[in-house]
């Protein structure tokens, strides 16, 4: 009885330390430009998808952030078209956004309601 309880102790340890092996979140670096002019990109967001795990470029577009191996990382930005970038063995990762084509219509914010720009009288800069 003593070698089956050893025996099952045994491959019981085996299977948690293959898991834990397995499911290792490690860090991701990484740098987002601009694919326009590679310029750095600040307060980029990048973000785990499923998780709570997300985190915001630096002012020279650099970030970093935990991720599992077949995680996907959601990068975005406004202006930007966003971007979905799978993790694979590798640790660092350069990701260039490219410029949305869509543009925000000119609002005025008024006390009572919002107007479009030209639906307006009077003096508005």
């Amino acid at each position: 009885m003593r070698k089956f309880l050893r025996s099952a102790f045994l491959q019981l340890g085996l299977l948690l330390l293959c898991t834990i092996g397995y499911a290792q979140e490690r860090t991701i670096t990484g740098v987002v430009t601009s694919g326009g002019d590679d310029s750095n990109l600040p307060n980029v967001t990048v973000a785990v998808k499923g998780t709570s795990y997300a985190t915001t470029t630096d002012a020279s577009g650099r970030f970093s952030i935990s991720a599992q191996k077949g995680q996907t990382l959601h990068i975005s930005s406004v202006g930007f078209e966003a971007q979905d970038v799978v993790v694979g063995d590798e640790i660092s990762v350069n990701i260039k956004l490219t410029t949305a084509q869509n543009s925000l219509a000119d609002v005025v914010v008024v006390g009572y309601g919002t107007q479009r720009k030209e639906n307006l009288t009077g003096a508005v800069p």
